[in-house]
């Protein structure tokens, strides 16, 4: 059986390289997500801009609840 040394492979230069392009994703991806997340119940709350219509009868903060929907779908599926 064999045994990986694990100290080994994370020193190696393609295993950090790895790891940054790791951290350049997530960070934003994370943070986007965050600020996506949090600003429909701040911007339903304290502004009435989304609540104007936008298809027919449909507002905007349906279909900005409905975008986040779809964005979790995505974020989950990257």
């Amino acid at each position: 059986m064999y045994k990986a040394d694990y100290k080994q492979i994370a020193s190696t230069p393609s295993f950090q390289a790895f790891l940054k392009q790791k951290r350049a994703f997530i960070v934003p991806s994370a943070i986007f997500f965050f600020v996506f997340y949090f600003s429909l119940p701040v911007l339903t709350s304290y502004f009435t801009f989304l609540n104007k219509p936008a298809i027919g009868a449909v507002s905007w903060a349906w279909l900005f609840a409905i975008a986040q929907f779809a964005m979790t779908w995505i974020l989950s599926t990257v």
